[in-house]
């Protein structure tokens, strides 16, 4: 069975994550996309494209290295979304890195744009970790 647009769309996705292309991440959204992370009870805001692109910005400084594994894959082709379950390794300022995301996208009617996107992230590594690092980038930002 041939690979559905939408599908090569989220595999170019994780290609991009995993070569921190921020200008090819940024390609495949489109311009009234949206970002949610999750669990809501984080407060995190709905990030619109300039948002998330600062926010990858951070990630690209903090990172030495991140790679993205596709674990699992759920496509809906009627619906235009997707849902991946994602382990993350990286090396960072603070240390080792490792995570797990759920990921559901949804997509343009031409499935090579992203138009709302949900990052499902570990909640200890938004307590423990993410602090750490926010730590030891932001002195970066001024000096």
């Amino acid at each position: 069975m041939a690979s559905t647009q939408q599908r090569q769309t989220a595999n170019a996705l994780i290609t991009a994550f995993n070569n921190m292309d921020i200008p090819s991440i940024m390609a495949l959204r489109a311009p009234e996309s949206t970002q949610q992370v999750v669990p809501l009870r984080f407060n995190f805001p709905c990030q619109d494209n300039p948002a998330y692109e600062r926010r990858m910005n951070f990630i690209a400084r903090a990172f030495d290295n991140f790679h993205l594994e596709v674990k699992e894959v759920i496509e809906d082709v009627t619906a235009r979304k997707i849902v991946m379950w994602l382990s993350a390794n990286g090396d960072t300022k603070v240390g080792e890195y490792r995570n797990e995301y759920m990921w559901t996208m949804e997509f343009d009617e031409s499935g090579g744009k992203i138009v709302k996107m949900k990052e499902f992230v570990d909640t200890a590594m938004i307590k423990e970790f993410y602090p750490q690092l926010r730590e030891s980038i932001e002195p970066a930002k001024t000096g």
